[in-house]
């Protein structure tokens, strides 16, 4: 299961369905917040978060920061989908915008893919 994260409905809800397209199951939510709330409410551990790194409320950087503190989640891997080349330390991949759908695939079966 794949959480993706990011202020812009219209970009949630359009890498949330070309997940589901490869098969994978998605949530959305709009912000770090919004994303935290879910995941304390629902018991679920995400396989992969994509999360936009510039939002309103508790932005990307935040909330892999948050993530990486919960040992449930700590070692989830987190996907930034930006058009910032700002650092942010710890990120699994990062995923330029304007992405295409292949390279959102791509990314995300790698990020997801079983370690150890």
């Amino acid at each position: 299961m794949a959480l993706v994260v990011d202020d812009d409905r219209l970009i949630r809800g359009c890498v949330a369905r070309a997940l589901r397209a490869s098969g994978l199951e998605a949530v959305t939510a709009s912000d770090g917040l919004e994303a935290l709330a879910l995941l304390a409410r629902s018991g679920l551990v995400p396989d992969l978060v994509l999360t936009d790194l510039e939002m309103p409320g508790l932005d990307g950087a935040g909330l892999l920061a948050r993530l990486r503190r919960i040992p449930a989640l700590a070692a989830v891997p987190v996907v930034l989908l930006t058009a910032s080349d700002a650092p942010c330390p710890g990120v699994t991949a990062r995923l330029a915008k304007p992405f295409t759908l292949e390279e959102l695939r791509r990314v995300a079966r790698l990020a997801a893919a079983p370690r150890g």
